[in-house]
């Protein structure tokens, strides 16, 4: 059947500039998705991301949207547009747990070699299981393996540390509040 793919995806492509001439934008959409079934890697990413555009900005189907956008991150975890349309969405649509659970699956697929990417997509984990969710005990998972990887700035490594502070105190977790105390200490003394 490679022949029967490769004309699929040669019409696909000659139609495309058509649809989008036409303002065909559910059509084009389709044709995207068509193509994005025979793409891998970067360019299935940017026809997904393409994808979740269309469907937001000219279809107005901001579930769909979304969904495009979990699969952009899946692809590609360091896709800045997708970390950030991602939780504008997820915050429309109440869709917290979907976005936090691609941004988990994201810094597991981020090899361990690339400490920006994971290293922004844990303080954005921590962050919204903080903020977003309310949900305490994931958060701190969150901005220990942070704080653990030794990823972070002075800057982030401040504020994670206040962060696991105010969790550690509101959920009374004495001895953890002791630690993370010693520890910012400790930051303080080297810089000092």
């Amino acid at each position: 059947e490679p022949k029967a793919a490769a004309l699929k995806l040669r019409i696909a492509r000659l139609l495309e500039p058509l649809y989008e001439a036409d303002e065909l934008w559910k059509d084009l959409v389709g044709n995207l998705r068509t193509q994005r079934e025979m793409a891998t890697g970067t360019e299935a990413a940017l026809l997904a991301a393409r994808i979740a555009q269309l469907e937001e900005s000219e279809l107005g189907n901001t579930r769909a949207a979304f969904d495009a956008w979990l699969e952009v991150l899946r692809l590609e975890p360091s896709d800045e547009r997708a970390r950030t349309e991602l939780p504008r969405l997820a915050q429309w649509l109440d869709r917290w747990p979907e976005a936090t659970a691609a941004l988990e699956a994201a810094v597991e697929a981020t090899p361990e070699g690339d400490v920006a990417t994971r290293g922004a997509l844990l303080g954005e984990l921590a962050t919204y299981y903080d903020v977003q969710l309310g949900d305490a005990p994931r958060a701190i998972t969150a901005y220990r393996r942070l704080l653990d990887a030794d990823l972070a700035s002075p800057a982030t490594t401040r504020r994670v540390s206040a962060a696991l502070a105010r969790l550690y105190e509101e959920g009374k977790a004495w001895p953890e509040l002791r630690g993370i105390l010693r520890r910012q200490a400790e930051w303080v003394e080297e810089i000092a």
